[in-house]
């Protein structure tokens, strides 16, 4: 049996360090994630959207896991976030996501955070 909690981490730990296509190498092809907004993008959405979002940061994300919670294939994650964005100012912000899983691949994620936060890209 995979062990969904080891790849969920594996997972963020490649996002916050940019490697998306590792990331990506992680989910199913139909995978879908939910933005804070409620949209949701396929594995191209969130290659698009990541590649917006780069210009803008300096630094990688410093990513802190919180804590999770695993329960069969469904894996809850609340981690914090910082860097130093393009415009000077810092980023911070609280996350918790929901990932589910198929026989070790993540078929869906959900992020929720302080959208506030977001305005210091702007």
């Amino acid at each position: 049996m995979p062990d969904n909690r080891a790849i969920v981490l594996d997972h963020m730990a490649r996002i916050a360090r940019g490697d998306l296509d590792g990331a990506l190498a992680l989910a199913t092809d139909d995978a879908v994630f939910r933005s804070p907004d409620g949209s949701e993008l396929d594995k191209a959405g969130l290659r698009a959207l990541f590649s917006q979002l780069a210009p803008l940061l300096v630094n990688p994300l410093d990513q802190t896991i919180v804590g999770t919670t695993c329960e069969g294939d469904r894996v809850a994650v609340e981690a914090t976030a910082a860097t130093l964005l393009a415009n000077g100012q810092t980023y911070r912000n609280r996350y918790h996501f929901l990932f589910e899983l198929r026989d070790g691949r993540i078929v869906s994620s959900r992020e929720y955070c302080d959208t506030r936060a977001t305005d210091v890209f702007a």
